[in-house]
């Protein structure tokens, strides 16, 4: 019984390092979309002080979903170390939208936008990107 809690503070560990790495990522997606938006004010904005507050609240959060699948009833009969020993699989869903799919949409918001500033791409040629016939609507323009 005692080994499966050890099992899930393991597996606990690593949701909060992958949600904590993927925040870290769309942090500095952000940082980046600042420095080209406001190139002037970027200095004044973006401080050492704000920056570590910043990571240190994603590591927060990181924790607080991470470490949440230890306090889910545990299903005791399971003998291998798996994230399936609890009972509740809720936490796995939270975890893919909250620290999977959020962080790659704002990581891609931010680049297609700096994207659309400095190279002038307008919007509806990046939705094209994404259209299945964008590669024969490429091949036709040649």
């Amino acid at each position: 019984s005692e080994q499966i809690y050890i099992c899930l503070f393991e597996i606990s560990t690593i949701f909060t390092i992958r949600i904590a790495t993927n925040y870290a990522i769309v942090g500095i997606a952000v940082d980046r979309c600042i420095a080209v938006l406001r190139p002037l004010h970027y200095r004044s904005e973006v401080c050492k002080t704000k920056s570590k507050i910043i990571i240190a609240s994603f590591w927060i959060f990181a924790a607080i979903i991470g470490y949440a699948t230890m306090f889910y009833p545990v299903d005791s009969s399971k003998t291998t170390c798996s994230i399936y020993h609890t009972t509740n699989y809720t936490h796995l869903y939270i975890y893919g939208i909250i620290g999977k799919i959020i962080p790659c949409v704002f990581v891609t918001v931010c680049n297609f936008y700096i994207l659309h500033r400095i190279r002038g791409v307008s919007y509806g040629e990046i939705l094209d990107i994404f259209s299945p016939f964008s590669v024969i609507s490429v091949d036709e323009k040649n």
